[in-house]
């Protein structure tokens, strides 16, 4: 369930002018207590701002800086959520999944949906030769041939624990 700034402001209010009764005030308002718990410290930490729903999309800059400061401090998911001002800990998890199977390239935001058609317009461009690529190019070249890679290793990795737990059941 979703809930307006001004609920969670004045549950938030309640709980620090009763100095931390966080289990009796979350009861009567119907709200999980981790909830309740979590909306304080973003209150304390933002201010109202904490409070406010955002559906951000990060980029992939602020995931590295995000990833860099919580290994720096020895930070929590969730401290590192709440110190960031990221609605779900959950996102950091995955961003570390991420960064742990490909590295920080991996934190670049991947194009959702269908592939589209290849247009004729580039199937009829005459293939360039190497010393004709851009420089940009060749960085999309190389950084496509990477996830291959690291993918290809990762598949790889699983089927040497499955051949090795298929050899361990015998």
């Amino acid at each position: 369930m979703k809930y307006d700034k001004e609920f969670k402001l004045k549950a938030v209010q309640q709980v620090l002018r009763q100095g931390g009764g966080i289990q009796s005030i979350s009861g009567p308002l119907g709200l999980d207590p981790a909830k309740l718990r979590l909306w304080v410290k973003l209150y304390e930490r933002h201010g109202i701002d904490g409070l406010i729903h955002k559906g951000a999309s990060y980029t992939a800059e602020f995931k590295r800086q995000v990833i860099r400061r919580m290994r720096q401090e020895g930070w929590s998911h969730r401290q590192t959520a709440i110190e960031f001002n990221i609605r779900s800990h959950g996102h950091i998890g995955k961003w570390l999944s991420l960064y742990h199977d490909g590295g920080f390239d991996a934190l670049n935001p991947k194009s959702r949906g269908r592939f589209s058609a290849m247009s004729r317009k580039r199937a009829q461009q005459p293939a360039k030769t190497g010393d004709q690529r851009s420089r940009e190019e060749l960085i999309e070249e190389n950084e496509d041939l990477k996830a291959e890679i690291a993918y290809l290793k990762k598949l790889d990795e699983l089927l040497r624990k499955e051949e090795l737990n298929k050899g361990k059941r015998r």
